[in-house]
């Protein structure tokens, strides 16, 4: 390989000192894989892309050669890449214990669209990629990778919010609260897996969101009993405005043989009174049960 005067002149002081730098950095993280537009060191990025440019073109030295060898220096951008984005699914991995890094993942969109790509094109990559992957635990079916990041999306949002009821109106997770809606038809049609259903309950997904919401008003409606010694909630009551319609809702659906026998059954334990005076309509009545 063929050294000339200024390719040296020009990686004098500075290459050595950019050398140092990546010394350092192999000590650090165990690699010479830079990030391209690292924010730690932009000048150390772009110097190792030009290592790599120079050496394509043959414009580096035996002994840079050499001395980059030694420190494991990769000269391939391609492999570099592929090793960046491993590294992050790594780190995926231990904030998240999965590699079901969802289609949308405004922390690092990158890594998402990597992924996904990986899948796709697994008969391209190598066998120690696919290993490497595959002890990650990365999913390779592109359907059941679908699922596992919706499912992943949908624990990220019960983290956030402490439940999974998620509504069209999110805007964080775009898509999801369809997904959620299809789990709960697939399960009613019997097309839904034990396991996946098991997944869903220990995150406290309710199947019923109807009827999961009336239980969880009649719950609100015994905590008031208990506490006042009947169940006529104000129609506008401020600690629980909701519970208030909620109780003249009830009595509306009754007067108009909309409220199943089973409900009207468990109100009629608790003592409740289908007509009392004090429980005017709301303004902002809605219909829901």
């Amino acid at each position: 390989m063929a050294i000339t005067t200024c390719c040296l002149e020009k990686f004098g002081t500075t290459w050595s000192e950019r050398y140092g730098e990546l010394e350092g950095f192999k000590v650090r993280f165990g690699n010479c894989l830079v990030p391209r537009n690292w924010p730690e060191n932009h000048q150390l990025a772009n110097w190792v892309g030009n290592q790599r440019a120079f050496f394509r073109r043959n414009k580096l030295a035996v002994e840079q050669i050499q001395k980059l060898n030694a420190i494991d220096f990769e000269w391939e951008p391609i492999d570099q890449f592929w090793e960046e984005m491993f590294a992050a699914l790594v780190r995926y991995k231990q904030l998240h214990h999965d590699c079901n890094v969802p289609q949308e993942f405004p922390d690092n969109q990158e890594l998402a669209n990597w992924l996904g790509n990986q899948r796709h094109r697994k008969e391209r990559l190598t066998a120690e990629q696919v290993l490497r992957l595959d002890e990650q635990g990365v999913s390779w079916n592109p359907r059941e990778a679908l699922w596992e990041t919706n499912f992943a999306s949908l624990v990220r949002f019960k983290e956030k919010h402490g439940h999974c009821d998620v509504t069209r109106s999110n805007k964080e997770f775009p898509g999801l609260a369809q997904w959620v809606n299809n789990q709960r038809a697939l399960k009613r049609n019997n097309k839904l897996s034990g396991d996946r259903i098991r997944r869903l309950d220990v995150q406290g997904f309710k199947w019923n969101a109807r009827n999961d919401l009336w239980e969880e008003m009649f719950g609100a409606l015994a905590d008031y009993k208990r506490l006042h010694g009947h169940c006529d909630v104000p129609a506008i009551w401020p600690k629980n405005p909701q519970l208030g319609r909620w109780v003249h809702i009830q009595r509306q659906f009754r007067k108009r043989n909309t409220l199943s026998a089973e409900r009207i059954k468990q109100l009629n334990a608790t003592g409740f009174r289908w007509e009392t005076k004090l429980n005017r309509p709301h303004p902002s009545e809605t219909t829901r049960s």
